[in-house]
């Protein structure tokens, strides 16, 4: 019970009545209680839903997905799983957040860690990866906003709804379907699973060869657009709709997007792009298609 209390950060929490509404900011000099922590995860407070708000440091992450989302579906939460394994982070472990079907990955580590850095890491890894960061879609926290820590800033950021209250659940990672759902098992049971899973952590090792990790792709992604950048291109020379066979995709993706945009935006996929263009134009040329069509496409 101690470790599931310690979990959370114990100011500016949020609510919503379970009768229906939206979410409440408590007032600020109002404490979470454990008692009401408690109650909320035991599934029998009276009134409302809980959620908490990052503090300092945190021992865990959660990537947010939306029951609408375009990642919400075995192929994508693969794609996500793979990005964040290859960067050190192999322990996830995936809910059913409420009866809304969405999705919390959890990332747990067994040692707190910096909201701040946590937040930006896996931003910054999640964008590289070619992935869409927005509410909805696909959100990363602890948020603790802009100005979280600095008195010239109010911003306090958002916060995120507790586990185990009515409608979690524990999902497969392989499909995204309920093992287990909360409402059959008791508050003793689901809390020593809850503790089970957040015991299987990353460690602040893995945190930091995902820092490195990332840091790296960002090298490189930049040192490739500088290169693309470079190229002298004659005024009025396109680039073909199609790949030359002597070119890398990255290298043709990239003269693709300055050939557009004259320069990078900002969040951009430049291969995710391209291969919308191409499904746009080609439609759908093999099989199994489907889920990257409709990924690129919206990208593009």
């Amino acid at each position: 019970m101690g470790k599931f209390l310690a979990l959370f950060h114990k100011y500016n929490w949020i609510y919503k009545p379970i009768g229906g509404g939206g979410w409440i900011s408590a007032n600020d000099k109002w404490a979470l209680t454990d008692t009401e922590i408690l109650k909320a995860a035991a599934c029998v407070h009276p009134k409302f839903f809980i959620g908490a708000r990052a503090g300092k440091a945190t021992r865990f992450g959660v990537l947010d997905i939306d029951s609408g989302s375009k990642y919400h579906n075995a192929k994508q939460l693969g794609r996500i799983t793979e990005a964040l394994a290859q960067a050190g982070i192999s322990e996830t472990h995936l809910y059913r957040s409420s009866d809304s079907n969405g999705w919390h990955l959890y990332l747990f580590f067994d040692e707190p860690i910096s909201s701040r850095d946590l937040k930006a890491q896996l931003v910054q890894l999640l964008r590289i990866n070619g992935f869409d960061i927005a509410k909805g879609t696909l959100e990363v926290f602890p948020a603790p906003g802009e100005g979280f820590g600095f008195k010239a800033d109010s911003s306090i950021g958002n916060g995120l709804r507790l586990p185990l209250q009515p409608g979690f659940a524990w999902l497969s990672h392989s499909t995204g379907q309920v093992i287990e759902e909360r409402d059959c098992i008791s508050p003793a049971e689901a809390l020593d699973r809850f503790i089970s899973d957040m015991e299987c952590a990353n460690s602040r090792h893995d945190f930091h060869q995902m820092k490195a990790h990332v840091a790296r792709l960002t090298e490189s992604q930049q040192q490739i657009t500088t290169q693309v950048s470079q190229i002298n291109k004659p005024k009025g020379v396109v680039v073909p709709f199609n790949r030359p066979a002597d070119t890398t995709t990255d290298e043709y993706a990239l003269c693709t997007i300055l050939d557009v945009f004259q320069s990078v935006p900002p969040g951009i996929n430049a291969s995710s792009w391209v291969s919308g263009r191409e499904f746009a134009q080609d439609g759908l040329t093999g099989k199994s298609q489907r889920a990257e069509a409709l990924f690129c496409l919206s990208h593009y």
